[in-house]
């Protein structure tokens, strides 16, 4: 953020181009690299709103001396209703303990309403017939209450021994959004659960980095990285799918220390394969000989789909199994062929 990129943002708030001091752009600076620190975890299409709110903040300070309009926050490609939720999220970040700061038009508004009052207590004070209790008379000469007064106005705090505390100001707290919560995978917990599972170092990769990506979308953190982690290694490694789909799911499950069940991990695998299927750095990890289609269109009863060889009845849901008996019929095809050529 450059003083020329504020000055833009300052043109698009207050069109009418006021004349502010040259301190008030290292103040409006300033309050971007600290916005930096407090308020992280913004989203993407929040982030553009970072440079108006702290603009407009900074400028604050000038509204009474300067004769601020309303700051034109159309202009933002924020929507408006969550431009002035940021707003908010800004001002305690970088003001804490601070009350909302209000507009021109209302202190306008507050003071047109106090005169109005003060006028009508100053009329029903001219007016009021005052009684009896309402008139007082001192009972010292006028010459020593005079003094009495001078004497009270003379002494300082030190001489009538108060003592004075000051508030310390609250500490900044830094405001997260979609960050880290304590029961999450750790990545060194995730480089262990893919050595576990026989993945390679680049597959491992891949998986942290999809994990990376998509885990502030969702709440079921672990449901994610077991997905990411059987999708990429149906990509990477066919040959650990082959051996057995579902003692490899098990297994995952096991020691993953997760409560999911094999139904709601088929969910999270078909979820996380539409998220990172075309994603570059999973298509460099996958194996030519990756089968993808095994989980595709899963459902809860599964369907042989081999032939009018096997009976209706009966049904295969492991997928080492699928694909030796569509070996055995490849080696029955070629000895048919060879016999027949005989």
């Amino acid at each position: 953020m450059s003083a020329n990129q504020i000055e833009s943002v300052v043109r698009l708030l207050y069109p009418t181009n006021p004349a502010f001091p040259p301190e008030f752009q290292n103040e409006a600076l300033g309050l971007v690299r600290q916005s930096h620190q407090c308020v992280i975890g913004l989203k993407p299409t929040e982030e553009p709103a970072r440079a108006y709110i702290c603009t407009m903040l900074a400028a604050e300070r000038y509204e009474i001396s300067l004769n601020l309009p309303q700051p034109d926050i159309t202009k933002s490609t924020v929507p408006p209703r969550t431009y002035k939720k940021l707003v908010k999220l800004f001002r305690e970040a970088l003001f804490p303990g601070s009350i909302q700061a209000s507009s021109p038009m209302r202190r306008q508004k507050r003071a047109a309403s106090a005169g109005t009052s003060t006028a009508t207590q100053r009329r029903s004070s001219r007016t009021a017939t005052p009684t009896a209790s309402a008139v007082v008379s001192p009972s010292k000469p006028r010459g020593d209450v005079v003094q009495d007064l001078a004497e009270i106005a003379s002494l300082t705090d030190a001489a009538l021994n108060i003592k004075t505390t000051t508030k310390a100001a609250p500490a900044k707290r830094k405001i997260v959004r979609g960050g880290p919560k304590s029961g999450d995978p750790r990545k060194s917990r995730v480089y262990e659960l893919c050595r576990e599972m026989g993945i390679s170092d680049s597959a491992t990769e891949a998986v942290i980095r999809s994990y990376k990506q998509y885990n502030n979308l969702v709440k079921d953190r672990w449901g994610l990285l077991c997905g990411i982690i059987v999708v990429i290694t149906v990509k990477a490694h066919p040959r650990l799918m082959e051996i057995g789909t579902q003692g490899f799911y098990n297994k995952l499950i096991r020691i993953s220390h997760t409560s999911m069940n094999q139904e709601k991990l088929d969910e999270w695998i078909a979820w996380s394969n539409r998220i990172i299927n075309d994603q570059s750095w999973v298509k460099r990890v996958t194996d030519p000989r990756s089968r993808e289609a095994h989980y595709r269109n899963k459902s809860k009863k599964y369907s042989s789909g081999i032939g009018n060889m096997i009976t209706s009845a009966m049904s295969f849901s492991n997928e080492g199994r699928k694909m030796d008996y569509e070996q055995w019929c490849e080696e029955m095809r070629t000895r048919i062929k060879t016999q027949a050529k005989a």
